[in-house]
């Protein structure tokens, strides 16, 4: 108990003062869309600057991946050195564990490389080992096109590199990262902790929802769900018996979740302990790390919401084995909406992994629908914009030769659409010389899970394989479709299933837009 008031007392004293000592931070994106061992890339420093880390974009999971970082001795570009070892120092390497797919995976380096005003400066970052996982980056258009600049600094489109140890570039392929910097010449770096980050899972004390996998330092565990689906709260930790306890801020509060910048034995705390309407899992008010003892290795808590509401979560054990005497775990948000089986994907960040709320895009490399603005990042294949508004989602294929891509909706009660015919309908773009086969399901909550729609009147499966060649990029780049579905449901309750299986190359990027359910 005095442990736990502590960190109590700690979190409050320290979190009006905190985020004083972050880094100057400029990301391109993590939209992915390709992948090998590493890129060459240029930044341009408008001001003095000295970079301190990166962060990379590099798939998920085991084995560990060695990173070198490379510059241009002297300063000047890629290109100018590229192909010549000779040119390049190595000012930086480590061994990361991947975070995943639109994440980012940090290298927490201490470079203080510097970069004068007005200066152009070459770099490559690499795998040293060419196996899986790999680093992601996105299909570029030209080396000089600018990918990110603020007052600072700018980044520009560089080169893929497809094999380790490689100094000069395949083709053109963007960086996808973060890089980490501070103002002036020689200034002392600090180890890169920017204001999204967050305490990971650990085996003293881990807590995810709806098991789903944490993803690093920099975010939350964020479950968004339509009102009314079940949902769990896990629970996880190596010391069985000893005491523990969940921070949970309620709906109604002004502060949920943040990122406080409190640092306590190397442990990042994400709840706000100073909301009035923060509760606890076992002490009500007030935690109970004296009597609450940890029942199983792992165990569940199931839950059902029946309004919409956003909540937060944070736990703690005592830990004889953390020099802290105590472990706390990733933080979680869950947020439950009202579902809107009907969406043309506006309104939401675009990214790999995304979508409505409710909807199910599960997190599978290389095969995760992706909400896109404009074109896709390969060329000759997916429309060039949406059908309607800003947003659509697609099925980037390249490197997913043969895999499947699944997109649920929320389940609804179509009962509540006014005039309801139990009608599909959705834009659909099949641009692009390997586009594969897009199946529909329905599942209608009688427990016999996702079965095909069918054609009433054939009873076939509904499916579309191959090109739409009646469409092209720059002109007819969509087609609406619509599917009857009512023949293939006994219950009110459903939810629709986009199932692409992709082609045989990049060409496959097939897309979907304003879906409509009625």
């Amino acid at each position: 108990m005095t442990r736990f008031a502590c960190l109590l007392g700690i979190a409050l004293f320290l979190a009006p003062t905190a985020n004083a000592q972050f880094q100057s931070q400029i990301t391109t994106y993590y939209s992915a869309g390709n992948a090998c061992y590493g890129n060459l890339f240029d930044v341009m420093a408008t001001n003095d600057l000295t970079v301190c880390s990166f962060d990379i974009h590099l798939d998920a999971g085991a084995p560990a991946s060695t990173i070198n970082v490379w510059a241009v001795t002297g300063g000047g570009s890629w290109q100018t050195a590229q192909g010549n070892a000779s040119l390049w120092t190595l000012i930086g390497t480590t061994t990361v564990t991947g975070v995943g797919i639109g994440s980012p995976t940090p290298l927490n380096l201490n470079l203080g490389y510097q970069i004068p005003a007005g200066t152009v400066q070459g770099f490559i970052i690499e795998k040293t080992v060419g196996s899986a996982p790999v680093i992601r980056y996105t299909n570029g258009t030209s080396y000089g096109s600018i990918e990110a600049t603020n007052a600072d600094v700018t980044i520009y489109g560089g080169g893929g590199i497809c094999a380790p140890g490689g100094f000069a570039a395949n083709t053109t392929r963007n960086w996808n990262g973060t890089m980490y910097y501070e103002l002036g010449l020689n200034p002392t770096c600090v180890l890169p902790n920017p204001p999204g980050e967050y305490q990971i899972n650990q085996p003293g004390a881990s807590m995810t929802l709806n098991g789903q996998l944490d993803p690093g330092p920099f975010g939350p565990i964020i479950q968004a769900s339509a009102v009314g689906t079940l949902e769990s709260i896990d629970l996880a930790s190596v010391n069985v018996g000893a005491p523990y306890d969940v921070a949970l801020v309620i709906p109604g509060m002004t502060l949920s979740l943040n990122v406080l910048g409190v640092v306590l034995g190397n442990q990042t705390v994400n709840i706000d302990l100073g909301d009035p309407n923060i509760l606890y899992l076992n002490g009500g008010a007030a935690p109970n790390l004296a009597t609450s003892a940890f029942p199983a290795p792992t165990f569940s808590i199931p839950f059902v919401t029946y309004s919409p509401f956003t909540a937060a979560g944070q736990m703690v054990a005592l830990d004889p084995v953390n020099p802290a005497g105590y472990s706390i775990s990733h933080a979680c948000q869950y947020e439950a909406a009202t579902c809107n089986i009907s969406s043309n994907f506006d309104n939401i960040n675009t990214g790999v992994g995304g979508g409505p709320i409710g909807w199910i895009n599960p997190a599978v490399p290389g095969a995760s629908w992706t909400v896109n603005s404009g074109g896709t990042p390969s060329t000759g294949t997916g429309p060039t914009s949406a059908d309607s508004g800003s947003n659509y989602m697609f099925c980037e294929t390249s490197g997913a030769t043969g895999q499947t891509f699944t997109l649920d909706t929320c389940p609804y009660d179509i009962t509540q659409i006014s005039g309801v015919t139990g009608t599909l309908t959705f834009a659909l773009s099949r641009i692009g010389a390997t586009i594969g086969t897009l199946n529909l399901l329905v599942d209608d909550n009688s427990g016999a899970g996702f079965v095909p729609i069918t054609d009433p009147v054939t009873n076939a499966p509904v499916t579309w394989t191959g090109a739409d060649l009646t469409q092209n990029q720059g002109l007819v780049e969509w087609t609406t479709v619509s599917v009857p579905f009512l023949h293939n449901v006994t219950g009110s309750v459903v939810a629709i299933r986009f199932s692409y299986t992709a082609g045989t190359s990049f060409t496959g990027d097939l897309a979907i837009d304003t879906v409509v359910v009625n």
